[in-house]
């Protein structure tokens, strides 16, 4: 599994370890597996540490992908705090799609990713 899906019962939010290749496949099968863990803890923040994937998107599938959490039901989540490797563009075009229905920043940095994320604004 790409996709390491963990509770943080301490500052209340689910945090995601992404390794491997990801691609649509890869990211339906996150969302059937993220939205039950948000549902059981009430959780409505999100830290997706994806320092350790390779990102095999396109500029069409990243756009869609906001689709597919509506369709997950996992729009219950407030922010969304994604770290990433410096220099990669895909991030960028989900921070711009998501921000349409939530909060999504993105980082380099993954303190401030978690500063961010547990922050009221």
């Amino acid at each position: 599994m790409p996709f390491d899906i963990e509770y943080n019962a301490d500052h209340h939010f689910v945090k995601v370890s992404a390794t491997g290749e990801i691609d649509m496949k890869a990211i339906r099968d996150y969302y059937d597996r993220l939205e039950p863990v948000l549902a059981e803890n009430r959780a409505d923040r999100i830290l997706v540490d994806g320092r350790g994937a390779e990102m095999r998107l396109s500029a069409q599938d990243v756009f869609g992908i906001p689709r597919l959490a509506v369709k997950a039901r996992t729009m219950g989540a407030k922010k969304r705090a994604l770290v990433t490797n410096p220099g990669i563009s895909g991030p960028e075009l989900f921070e711009i799609a998501r921000n349409h229905e939530q909060q999504v920043r993105v980082f380099i940095d993954h303190d401030l990713a978690v500063d961010w994320l547990l922050s009221d604004g």
